[in-house]
């Protein structure tokens, strides 16, 4: 007799997938070894891949299922599969995060591209031959930092606040910024809010503030001011700063240009820290002698966004004390984005609040290189201020911190 041997009857399994990635960077340690210990990412420990985006194969076949997991921590999706089957599993470096698509990219695929490589290609972590099992599978990408670490901080930015900004997808390409025919790449990153792109120069992803100050300029554009970029200048310094290694911490501009890169570097200062707390610091990655006592210790990389200190920095009328020559119509960007977060942390106001003073001044036409009067930037905001009931607030935190010329 022989005997017939049924095959394993195939069952469904509810699969737990939950996602993390494992960020590393440069400033989230203590003050006295010149960084910061921020309410956010301070341990450098596995953030949530909230949203990220699962690609899920049966072995072998080139075709997928995607899934998203939650925006929540843990960022998990339960997923349905056949038990007698194996399996692909791919964590991208896409994401939904609360109706907002991130993608972080290779390059943009414009010639010359800047390394090897494909172009325009997603990152991928990936397990092969997956069985599908009820315990939670968790999917930790085994490259620590770089792709990741962007991915984490974007995701986590869009999560706590948008400013209102619509969604839509950015798109982050890790390559440096590029200009000119034939281009050429600068050693830099830049944004554009009318595409929502973010190029972002490989190698600075340690420092998290960097590529959140770009995307605080795309948020500010499309949340406050109804896609609108700000019109600004640089202008001429008319007077020399206190000198760091960059010209970029605290050079002497118009003021349309001073409060634009202000306001976006408030962006980073909320979105790591809590404003309840009072105390705020984000890492600048130039080094400049804040104290002017000839020397550059690790902590004057730290300026704080507000209150002042003999070890942090030396005044908040920061411009009225370390720039000569003219200074009306003139701000540094420093003093502007202790301005934006001395309103929210000292005077209560909230970042809507932030973003419909921004709105009501017209940002898009105002008087770019100076000038006086209604259309100057300071003028026009503290009207904005006004016409909201928060015009002594604006006008107090201003001449604390120097902007009001």
């Amino acid at each position: 007799m022989i005997a017939l041997v049924a095959p394993a009857m195939a069952a469904t399994v509810n699969a737990t997938l939950c996602g993390e990635y494992h960020v590393k960077f440069e400033d989230v340690n203590d003050m006295a070894e010149g960084h910061i210990a921020d309410e956010f990412f301070e341990d450098n420990l596995d953030e949530p891949a909230r949203g990220a985006e699962v690609r899920i194969s049966e072995t072998g076949s080139s075709s997928y299922t995607p899934y998203n997991l939650s925006n929540s921590n843990p960022a998990c999706v339960v997923v349905a599969l056949n038990d007698n089957k194996t399996y692909t599993v791919k964590l991208v470096s896409r994401a939904v995060v609360d109706g907002h698509t991130i993608e972080v990219r290779t390059s943009d695929g414009v010639a010359p591209e800047p390394s090897g490589g494909t172009a325009n290609a997603l990152y991928v972590f990936s397990i092969p031959n997956w069985v599908p099992v009820t315990s939670t599978t968790w999917l930790r990408p085994t490259t620590v930092g770089g792709v990741w670490n962007l991915a984490a901080v974007l995701g986590w930015a869009l999560h706590r606040e948008d400013l209102g900004m619509s969604n839509g997808t950015l798109t982050v390409y890790r390559e440096p910024c590029a200009g000119g025919t034939p281009r050429v790449y600068q050693d830099n990153s830049c944004a554009s809010n009318a595409t929502r792109t973010i190029w972002y120069r490989p190698g600075a992803e340690g420092v998290k503030i960097g590529p959140i100050h770009e995307l605080g300029h795309i948020v500010v554009a499309e949340g406050c001011n109804g896609g609108v970029a700000a019109d600004v200048d640089r202008g001429g310094t008319g007077g020399n700063c206190v000198e760091d290694n960059y010209g970029v911490a605290k050079e002497k501009t118009f003021t349309s240009n001073a409060v634009n890169e202000g306001i976006a570097w408030f962006y980073p200062a909320f979105i790591f820290n809590n404003p309840a707390q009072g105390s705020c610091a984000i890492k600048k990655g130039d080094n400049f002698d804040l104290e002017q006592d000839g020397e550059e210790p690790g902590y004057e990389t730290t300026p704080t966004c507000g209150g002042s200190s003999a070890e942090e920095f030396p005044d908040e009328d920061y411009l009225g004390n370390m720039c000569t020559g003219p200074l009306a119509e003139r701000s540094t960007r420093i003093d502007w984005w202790r301005t934006w977060w001395d309103l929210v942390a000292e005077e209560g106001w909230t970042v809507a609040d932030v973003c419909n003073v921004w709105d009501g001044a017209n940002p898009n036409t105002w008087d770019q290189d100076g000038g006086s009067g209604a259309n100057d930037p300071w003028d026009r905001l503290y009207s904005s201020a006004v016409s909201r009931g928060l015009g002594a607030d604006f006008s107090s935190v201003s001449i604390t911190n120097g902007v009001h010329r």
